[in-house]
């Protein structure tokens, strides 16, 4: 049995009403969101993902990098950014 390695999941709110994940390791940012998420749970939820994949050891290669780059997608929000209400 191998060790997971351990990432910690920061997720920020720049601007009101976006906000963005990071999956970093030690003192390195190994993914992060491609663009805003509209809610906080939805950015953990995007990041806990993120670091599901990161971990994962039954996927092929093609696979998973495949995954990674979508990783960041907003797929519950749509294609357009769209900004909170002030």
């Amino acid at each position: 049995m191998t060790k997971k390695i351990e990432y910690a999941l920061i997720v920020e709110e720049s601007i009101p009403g976006h906000f963005y994940w990071m999956v970093v390791w030690r003192t390195r940012v190994v993914d992060y969101a491609r663009g805003p998420m509209p809610t906080h749970d939805s950015a953990t939820s995007a990041g806990l993902a993120a670091i599901r994949l990161h971990q994962a050891d039954d996927l092929p290669a093609g696979v998973k990098t495949a995954l990674r780059r979508l990783s960041g997608t907003r797929t519950e929000w749509g294609i357009e950014t769209k900004p909170a209400e002030l």
